[in-house]
């Protein structure tokens, strides 16, 4: 069984996938399904056997990248850029004491998820609801 690692966007994680008996070539763009959903990332390497028992192989390929797919990406880029000022407008207006470092969409759009970083604890289930009713998607805060 056939096995390819992938680098998702925004991500220098390997992802390894099934490729469902596709012909990949390293650096190719391609479409995953991960436990987190459906995203793009590129070919990093193929594998035809795990090297080591603690990888785990976690979604499938679904297909290589096409030319719709592609033209999706600076869509999905201005959602990420503009969930970034609305997310940290937000965060002023109720006086979070957290700070946004990035946000990903998944390329299904799906699941807009926010990184940030804080001290403590913060309660920002306030905040969820809000960029939820913004965005009408899943949203997922991840502190860094």
């Amino acid at each position: 069984m056939d096995i390819t690692g992938v680098k998702l966007r925004c991500s220098q994680q390997v992802y390894y996938v099934y490729t469902n008996n596709l012909f990949v070539r390293r650096n190719s763009l391609c479409v995953v399904e991960t436990e987190h959903g459906i995203d793009i990332g590129r070919v990093f390497k193929k594998l035809t056997s795990l090297p080591d028992e603690s990888i785990k192989v976690g979604g499938k390929l679904l297909r290589l990248a096409t030319q719709d797919d592609l033209n999706l990406l600076p869509q999905i880029e201005d959602l990420e850029d503009r969930a970034f000022a609305v997310c940290k407008e937000k965060i002023i207006e109720k006086k979070l004491e957290m700070k946004l470092v990035m946000v990903k969409s998944l390329f299904d759009k799906t699941k807009i998820i926010f990184y940030f970083v804080a001290d403590g604890r913060i309660d920002f289930r306030e905040l969820v609801r809000d960029l939820a009713a913004v965005f009408r998607t899943r949203i997922e805060m991840r502190q860094i």
